[in-house]
This record gives C-alpha cells, sequence and structure tokens, in this order.
C-alpha cells in the first residue's frame, strides 16, 4: 500500500471515529477547506483542538489548524 493510501485511511479513521461521515479521497483538494484535518486534530487532543474552526471561513479555519497542530507541538504542518 502507498504511503498515501496509508495516510488517508488515517484520516479517515479519525474523522469516522470523532463522528464525521465526511471522507477524503485525496490529500489535496479534499483536505482545503480544513474539515477533515480539524476533525482529526480535535480527535488526537480535544482539549487543545476544538471544532471551533469548522464555523469559520476558509483562512480562519486554515489558520485554527495551524494554530491548533502548534499547539500540539507539531511546527511544520505545512
Amino acid at each position: 500500500m502507498k504511503t498515501e493510501d496509508v495516510l488517508i485511511r488515517w484520516v479517515n479513521y479519525h474523522n469516522m471515529k470523532n463522528g464525521s461521515d465526511r471522507r477524503i479521497k485525496n490529500l489535496g483538494k479534499d483536505l482545503t477547506d480544513s474539515f477533515a484535518l480539524t476533525h482529526v486534530l480535535n480527535r488526537l487532543d480535544k482539549d487543545q483542538c476544538s471544532l471551533d474552526g469548522l464555523t469559520q471561513d476558509a483562512n480562519a479555519a486554515a489558520a485554527a489548524v495551524v494554530a491548533n497542530s502548534l499547539k500540539m507541538g507539531v511546527s511544520d504542518l505545512i
């Protein structure tokens, strides 16, 4: 299995476990609205990474993903 396919399955698993019905099929366009990544970060650390970014516009949602990943110690998200 390709590395990209493993990562897609991992993201989809965490989205499913977090109660989201949405699934991604690629690591490009499907991630641009920050929905899947917001759910993954929330699943990994609910205390530091809220779902609040989902109620914002696309730029604010992306900024929330970056801010939440930094809270978790991920320095280079993109």
